[in-house]
């Protein structure tokens, strides 16, 4: 379980409904209201869900949210304010996998509505632009990098996440790809530069 800050909750801001032609108007509105009070962007423009949201979300009861929530792996999960909350993406294979395993047609068309809701606001103004600062941000960081004589360091130690598996590297270059994948925070300690990603 990693720290994430929650920036904003999607009732913060506006995204597109997708079209819902021939729905139900109660399921339609109360999956509106699950995206809108169960999504958040954190402060990178990438979707968490409450998990408190997820039986509406994925049109099921709390009892089978739970289990398909106990199946997914540690790092999909984060807390902030004692809240738990689950990782966008996460939530999108959710539903593409009870999309391919419809108990009924109208189910289906639910849950391609679900997933919909949360292209939305992927796509939404807000996402976007925390996405582009973050990656102004990123490449600020880059160039003043790539100013610094890095031969007058003689250890790089960065940690790197290799799936679910947080391991230590250790480098005697700065790989510009690399910094620009995570957020970088540095400091000089005892002539040696640490990166933490």
């Amino acid at each position: 379980m990693k720290d994430v800050d929650i920036y904003k909750n999607a009732n913060e801001f506006t995204f597109i409904t997708p079209a819902h032609d021939g729905m139900n108007p109660r399921i339609i509105t109360e999956l509106i209201n699950a995206w809108k009070n169960g999504g958040n962007l954190d402060r990178f423009g990438r979707v968490w869900v409450d998990v408190f949201y997820l039986r509406q979300i994925l049109r099921t009861d709390d009892n089978t949210a739970r289990y398909l929530a106990g199946k997914l792996p540690e790092n999909a999960f984060t807390y902030y304010n004692d809240i738990k909350y689950i990782k966008g993406p996460e939530i999108v294979k959710l539903i593409d996998m009870r999309i391919q395993n419809p108990n009924t047609r109208s189910r289906e068309n639910n849950l391609r509505f679900s997933r919909d809701t949360y292209n939305s606001i992927v796509d939404s103004n807000e996402a976007q632009l925390l996405r582009v600062s973050h990656h102004e941000k990123i490449t600020k960081e880059k160039k003043i990098f790539r100013k610094e004589k890095t031969c007058k360091f003689q250890i790089y130690k960065a940690i790197s996440f290799d799936s679910s598996i947080a391991r230590e590297v250790i480098c005697t270059f700065i790989c510009p790809k690399l910094i620009s994948v995570f957020e970088i925070k540095k400091k000089n300690v005892e002539n040696k530069l640490v990166l933490i990603l």
